[in-house]
């Protein structure tokens, strides 16, 4: 091999062996998708409000083994002072903890969070819910779109 030969392929090389491992135990591979990312809509059931449509969108926002799905929820009713709104995050225990943006008052003290211990299967995520005092609890089925 010439030496300008040798020249134009000697950055080639090097990139290539910048290039991280794809070995198992590298440290740099792709973590896992969480069952609970991306936008789940559908029905919404809850005592006092009635029937009404929900959505949540969840995105994997912690790259790191212990990493988990966060994002934000909405519950949409007939009568919209029952409508709620904020942030989700999925548990260590595999639930969705739901943190309300605007609290609602309750006879125990106004409810600010609700959990749901939901598990996706397939396509589909089901759940009851409830909150401290038991002043908010219902049930979701969602579709994943």
């Amino acid at each position: 091999m010439t030496l300008r030969r040798t020249a134009q392929v000697a950055p080639a090389l090097l990139a290539l062996l910048a290039l991280p491992a794809c070995s198992p135990d590298s440290p740099s591979r792709p973590t896992p998708i969480d069952p609970y990312i991306g936008t789940w809509t559908g029905s919404v059931m809850e005592t006092n409000s009635g029937a009404g449509t929900g959505r949540l969108d969840l995105v994997f926002v912690d790259r790191s083994p212990t990493g988990f799905a966060r994002g934000t929820w909405a519950w949409t009713y007939q009568d919209a002072s029952f409508n709620g709104r904020g942030r989700v995050q999925e548990t260590v225990n595999g639930a969705l903890l739901f943190q309300l943006d605007t609290p609602r008052p309750c006879e125990t003290g106004p409810v600010d969070t609700f959990f749901a211990p939901a598990t996706p299967e397939g396509n589909r995520l089901r759940a009851t819910f409830t909150s401290l005092g038991r002043c908010l609890s219902g049930a979701f089925d969602l579709a994943r779109r």
